[in-house]
């Protein structure tokens, strides 16, 4: 993989896009069960993430898994990507109104058909889409993609193009809406800044699940309410 160049560069984009291959492939069985569906889909999610991890470790760009000591300007960094986060959907989100009752409209039906349906398969969905992508999406976007193209550009190309491939990802078989590109876009140059400032992957993915909680509180506080109201009515 190292003695080939041109798998050098081709081989980070067929990781960002197995992902979304994934999601096609596990579509078959979301028609015969969705349960199974997310199953499938979480385990070939840790299946691309050691491959990603495998490939940084082949390209000998291992260094930004290194554990190192906890600096309080990183977290500070951290905090305030945070911030530019909140702000950046705060500023764009009253535009994006129509986008949010027509695309992410399924989304909710999912996530509503699973609460209600299946604590199991409540939580799958959950634990997938705040833990496991965010994980996979920063190894590949801000690991392998922003590692191998334009790595350490004083220009700021290498967070540029990992960040323009992270909003793409975003909507393949989908609807594409300028806006909510920038704003994708906004995201990744965040992760990918905290990426290359701490010279540390770790920060970025922390990041990344705390804001893919918050997002989604709505309906983790919904999981955690049902699963307390069981065992009060399995102890009382």
């Amino acid at each position: 993989m190292k003695g080939f160049k041109l798998g050098r560069y081709v081989i980070p984009i067929l990781l960002f896009l197995s992902h979304f291959i994934l999601q096609y492939a596990t579509a078959f069985f979301g028609g015969v069960n969705q349960l199974y569906a997310d199953i499938v889909r979480g385990i070939g999610l840790v299946v691309w993430i050691n491959l990603a991890i495998l490939f940084l470790k082949q390209e000998n760009h291992l260094q930004i898994f290194r554990l190192q000591k906890v600096r309080c300007r990183y977290l500070l960094a951290t905090l305030l990507g945070f911030f530019f986060l909140y702000a950046s959907v705060t500023l764009i989100a009253p535009f994006l109104v129509q986008f949010k009752a027509v695309v992410n409209q399924g989304f909710h039906e999912l996530m509503r058909a699973a609460l209600y349906s299946s604590h199991l398969w409540g939580f799958i969905l959950l634990f997938e889409m705040t833990i496991l992508v965010p994980i996979f999406e920063e190894i590949v976007c801000r690991g392998v993609i922003q590692q191998t193209y334009f790595k350490d550009s004083p220009f700021y190309f290498d967070v540029l193009i990992s960040s323009i491939i992270f909003a793409t990802g975003h909507f393949i078989g989908g609807v594409f809406y300028p806006l909510l590109f920038v704003l994708y876009c906004i995201r990744g140059i965040i992760y990918g800044f905290l990426c290359r400032y701490t010279n540390s992957i770790y920060y970025g993915i922390i990041l990344h699940i705390v804001w893919n909680i918050f997002a989604s509180w709505e309906y983790w506080n919904r999981w955690i309410d049902n699963i307390v109201f069981i065992l009060k009515l399995h102890f009382s």
